[in-house]
This record gives structure tokens, sequence and C-alpha cells, in this order.
């Protein structure tokens, strides 16, 4: 039988340092294209409902007849189903290069570069198809611009949804071989399209990302292939636009990666429009080489300012500095709380550099700091697989969305030995992997397991500059936790409950079932975890006693141990109270003392 015995007074030692943080179980992977022709599948963009958070519609390039397609999936129940057919165009046989926003109403937009009979690689026109039943039905096409030429590309779009007078109105930008970068924006929910307005003011440019601010500003930014990001504005709704920008110099602009891959430093742009303190606030992600030569990483930039001035750039990959991994294809959301969420291509898992997995990073301060990268792929991809220069190898970006602090995620996967659209909702995201969820955990970029906030301003001590709030830096403050013991005689300077020993463990009980033991918690709050130990009681007599950890490290004063002791003995239980301070006293004399886990 089990004897639970007395506890005794005994703390174990907890060393003051922070253990190898664990990746998350990726989420499940789902290949939404089901053609099974093996043909090509890339360029993938996806949007979710704002009214309704179990209604995203992805789309992507496909070449299941043998030519560019544009294959469309759509999902009523979170992405845990998907159907998914070709978008339907009498006007043009072939088009390429989808992409997609819904509006505040739930409508969604998809546009495609609508391409001639000969499929040459530039458009005659862009086009624009929108469905206001979550992607059920599709209305007609309508042309946003045509080119006689077939000299247009690199379109995107944007959705207003400001909720101001321009609230409905849908922004297209992309580039004329004729023009640079030019837009059109529709005031009538896709009914028709302006005539086209030019932005940039000259250069070898592509790549424009459109964006709408909070108040319905319009912004753009591009690539400038003479080694730039440059951007431009509109604070009238895209009425008119002013001078061209630089949001950044660039080390890289476009080239092949090892195994082929076109990659460009396109600027992934989305602007803050919650009503947090960074409401307005635009944010680019983008592919760079801080130093000739090196491996590609992604990087973050912002501007609060409109895009007068622009932050330092942030590296957002967390892999060691030039270790020889390419990270590219970065698609970036804001979501409605003002989290920046960042999605790309990365190999850092391949020795080699070949092979890639999604992975995600997320930031919760505007982009100073991001949660630990996690992978979100479940196998890896290679480029071997199926590219063809004419189809821009795995093509040159993919797509995420974001609505209650969950994403969805959409990226081209090889794993089949070919090109595929695969998906992943992240729900309830633990970036940290502490237990506690991103949207509740007051310090979600490392692992906080007790959510200690000792001056309760909503961060987390290991995350708080001032954690005792008296306006001092920590790194300037004496007593960083104002508990009276300075920091260098502290081990737990950060929280100001941990300031002696915790208390004595009691209480110890078996539950019912005669596995599950559980114990009083520390009621001075000074425990930052809890421990077990076990031992035989000796026949011999208790100077002989030794026990053993059995469970350290524990989030709650309770576990399971459902070993039963040989016949005729009986296992002795020790329930601990652990901090910092190591270990303590026995209890009554006679009794064994404290040590710690192995």
């Amino acid at each position: 039988m089990h004897l639970a015995a007395r506890v005794l007074p005994i703390l174990a030692l907890l060393l003051c340092l922070t253990g190898t943080l664990l990746a998350a179980t990726p989420p499940e992977n789902l290949k939404l294209n089901t053609d099974g022709t093996g043909e090509l599948h890339n360029e993938e963009q996806l949007a979710v409902n704002p009214t309704d958070g179990d209604n995203v519609i992805a789309a992507w390039r496909d070449f299941r007849l043998g030519y560019r397609r544009i294959g469309v999936g759509v999902t009523h129940d979170g992405g845990a189903t998907w159907s998914d057919s070709l978008l339907s165009d009498e006007a043009y046989p072939r088009a390429s290069d989808p992409g997609i926003c819904a509006d505040s109403a739930g409508n969604f937009y998809l546009h495609v570069l609508s391409l001639s009979q000969t499929g040459a690689l530039a458009g005659v026109a862009i086009s624009v198809f929108k469905s206001t039943d979550g992607g059920v039905t599709w209305s007609d096409p309508v042309d946003a611009a045509t080119s006689p030429f077939g000299g247009l590309d690199k379109q995107m779009i944007a959705c207003d949804r400001s909720g101001t007078a321009t609230d409905g109105y849908v922004h297209l930008a992309w580039y004329d071989v004729v023009g640079g970068i030019r837009t059109s924006r529709s005031v009538n929910g896709g009914a028709s399209f302006q005539s086209m307005r030019q932005v940039s003011n000259g250069g070898s440019v592509q790549w424009p990302q459109p964006a709408v601010g909070p108040e319905g500003q319009v912004y753009i930014g591009w690539l400038d292939f003479g080694g730039e990001l440059k951007f431009d504005r509109s604070d009238n709704g895209g009425q008119s636009w002013g001078a061209d920008r630089t949001i950044t110099s660039l080390l890289i602009t476009n080239e092949p990666l090892n195994g082929g891959v076109d990659v460009l430093a396109y600027p992934a742009m989305k602007v803050d429009n919650s009503s947090g303190a960074r409401r307005g606030t635009i944010y680019v992600a983008y592919i760079d080489r801080r130093e000739a030569g090196g491996d590609t990483d992604i990087f973050l930039r912002s501007s609060s300012d409109g895009g007068d001035s622009w932050t330092a750039p942030v590296r957002v990959n967390d892999d060691p500095i030039d270790s020889g991994a390419d990270q590219f294809h970065p698609w970036l959301v804001v979501d409605e709380t003002g989290i920046v969420n960042i999605l790309w291509l990365d190999r850092r898992d391949d020795e080699n550099n070949l092979e890639w997995h999604a992975y995600v990073a997320r930031s919760f301060d505007g982009g100073k700091s991001f949660t630990p990268n996690l992978r979100i792929s479940t196998a890896p991809s290679s480029p071997a697989a199926g590219q063809t220069i004419a189809a821009g190898m795995i093509g040159e970006y993919i797509g995420i969305d974001s609505k209650d602090g969950n994403l969805y995620t959409v990226w081209t996967d090889t794993r089949e030995g070919h090109q595929d659209v695969y998906y992943a909702s992240a729900f309830d995201l633990d970036s940290d992997d502490d237990g506690a969820i991103d949207i509740d955990d007051n310090c979600p970029t490392l692992a906080n397991r007790l959510q200690r906030d000792g001056d309760n301003d909503g961060a987390g001590n290991v995350c708080d500059d001032d954690a005792d709030g008296d306006g001092l830096a920590n790194d300037v403050d004496p007593d960083a936790d104002d508990d009276g013991v300075v920091n260098d005689n502290d081990c737990a300077p950060l929280d100001k409950l941990v300031f002696e020993q915790p208390g004595l463990a009691s209480g110890l009980l078996f539950g019912a079932d005669h596995v599950t033991l559980s114990w009083n918690e520390d009621s001075t709050l000074a425990a930052t975890s809890y421990r077990l130990d076990r031992g035989d009681v000796p026949a011999s007599g208790w100077q002989n006693y030794n026990h053993a950890c059995l469970h350290d490290g524990l989030e709650a004063p309770s576990v399971e141990d459902s070993e039963l002791p040989t016949e005729d003995s009986a296992f002795y239980y020790l329930a601990l109270h652990v901090n910092c301070f190591g270990p303590g006293p026995a209890g009554d004399p006679g009794r064994p003392d404290g040590t710690a886990c192995p």
C-alpha cells in the first residue's frame, strides 16, 4: 500500500537559470488542391472573413490543366475541411498571380493577372472577382486595368476596413512595363474601377504592395532594383499621390537561392488598424543580407509617422546570425488587436540549406521583439520537386491572415514530390510553450509559466523593463523588484514575491484514484514551482531513509504516481515548495536534510 507520511519542511534547490525551450508541436497540415494531377500549384494568398472566423478563402496559381489558371479553396469550419475548384473566366483563357482581401461586411475580392491564349508572362488585364457568400459563388470579373501590350504584372490588393467615409474602397496596385507602379480604386464595391493613377516617379521598379490605414490613408511600397524599398502615400483615399520616399536600402534585390529558387526583396506591408497604442503604425517585412555573401534573413521596419521615417531593421528569424540558412518569401498581417504576425519559408533545419519549412513569429510590442520562431509545417519541402523556370520556380509569395489571435497560413509544399498548396491553422498559439496562450500571456516572447507580474502592470516580470513600476528601468534600479534586497544579493531580482524561502508544504493527500497526490499551495506565493520526493520506508529505521526526487518543476501542487511499493513495504513522500533560495533545514531532529533533484 502507499503510505503518505507527514510532510517535512524541506526546501529543494532551484537554479536561477532558464532551460532550453522545447518547440511547440506544429499544427495539422492540410493539402488544399485535390486535383491529383501532380502539376504545379504555387503563389498562394488567403483572407479570413472579418465577420466570421470560420470562413477562409485561399487562392493560388494552378496548373492542373497544363497551363496557368487560378485555384480557389474555401472553408466554412475554420479550416477543418475545404473544397477547391478553378476560377472561371470566359474572357481570358489563362490567369496567374492571385491575391485576395475581404471588406468590413465580409465580401471577398479576388484579383488575377489575366493572360492571353499564348500564355505570355505579363498580363493583358487585371481582373477582380467578388463573392458575397463566403466563396460559394463568384461574380463575373471586372477589369480594373488593361494593357494591349500585355505589360501588366505583380498586382496586389487591399480592402479599406477603416470605418471612415472610405470604408469599402478596394485598392489595386501593379507594375506596368510602360509606366512603373500604378494604382486604381473601386469606390462602389468592386462594380467598377476608376482610371489608373501614377505612383512611382521613375526607376527600375516592381512588386507594389498596397495597405490601408485607420483613417483611410493608402500606402504603397515597392522594390526599386537600384537597391532600395520605396514608398508613397495618399492621404485622400487614393485620389492623389505624393513624392517617392525610401524605406530602406538593400544588399539584395532579386537573385536565385540554392536550388534555383527565385526570391525578391519585396515589401510585405500592413498597417495597425487597431484601437491600441500603435494604431496607424506601418509595418514592412522583407528579405535582405546584412553582410555581402551572407544568407538571407527576414527583417522588419516600421513607421509611426505615416512613412516619413522608419525604424532600424529588426531581424525576425531567430536562428544564429550568418548560420548559412536562407529565410525567404515573408508575408505579414497585423491583427485587429495590433499583433504583428509574419510567415516565411526557412531552411534552418537542413544543413545543406536546400529544403525548407514554413515558420511563423509574432510581435506584441510593435516589432521590437518577436516570439520564438515556430515551425508550422510537418514535413520538409525541396525545390527539386516539379519546378520550372516558366512557372517561376516555386512561386514568389505565400499567405497569412489572422483573426481573434488565431493564424491562418498557406504555402507552397513539395512533400509529395510536386508543388502543392498546404494550409495550417494555428489556434490558441503558445509561442513560448509555457502553458499560457499568446493572447493571454503577459510575456509571450519568453517562457514565464507562473505569469508573475510584481507591479500588476500587465507586463510579466521577465518582460517588464521596470519590474516594480517605480519609474526606474531595471538596469539602473538597485532594487528592481522593491523587495528590500539589492539586485546583487537577490536570486530573483525581478520578482518581489521571491524574497525568502517559501513556507512549509502541507496537506499531502492521495486522491480517490490512489494515483493522484496533491498538497496545499504556498500561501505566501513565494514558491515558483513544486516538487515531490519519494522513498521506501526502511525496515532499519528512519536514520537510513534515502528519499529521491520523483517530480520537479511542477506548475501546480499535484502529480500522479502509479507505481506501487513491493510487498510488505511502503513509500514515503515529501511535498516541497520550491524557489531559487536553495535547500532548507529538515523540520524535525533526526530527519534527513533535503537534497537537490539530480
